[in-house]
């Protein structure tokens, strides 16, 4: 009996340590998700994909100025709570999140990643 609580309890401490390891702070440079995967938005670009509506056609630039024309394909809110954009380009499938007061990212979705891992 003692053995068997043993086990139950080293199986949650590891679930609960494993769920800490997945998670991720904004600003937290660990792991795929890193603000260096993350271009962010400028205010006016943030402010267009903020109230953007399913099916609208957007163009945003981000802080390095690079512009993207996308179509917003669907708004939802991530595991973490954000708020959260599906957005599809020409060529590529985007995540835009809101990370923080004002400030939104794009990054790629996880099968849209070239060798390079950075955005085209």
């Amino acid at each position: 009996m003692k053995i068997k609580t043993l086990k139950y309890a080293v199986a949650s401490v590891l679930v609960l340590l494993g769920a800490t390891a997945c998670s991720t702070n904004p600003g937290s440079n660990t792991g795929w998700h890193s603000t260096e995967n993350i271009n962010y938005l400028t205010p006016q670009s943030t402010e267009k994909v903020k109230f953007a509506e399913t099916g609208e056609v957007l163009n945003v630039v981000d802080t390095s100025s690079h512009e993207y024309e996308l179509q917003v394909k669907e708004r939802y809110f991530s595991a973490s709570g954000k708020d959260c954009v599906k957005a599809q380009t020409t060529q590529n499938a985007l995540i835009i999140c809101e990370y923080g007061k004002k400030r939104w990212g794009i990054s790629r979705s996880f099968n849209q990643f070239d060798n390079q891992g950075a955005l085209q």
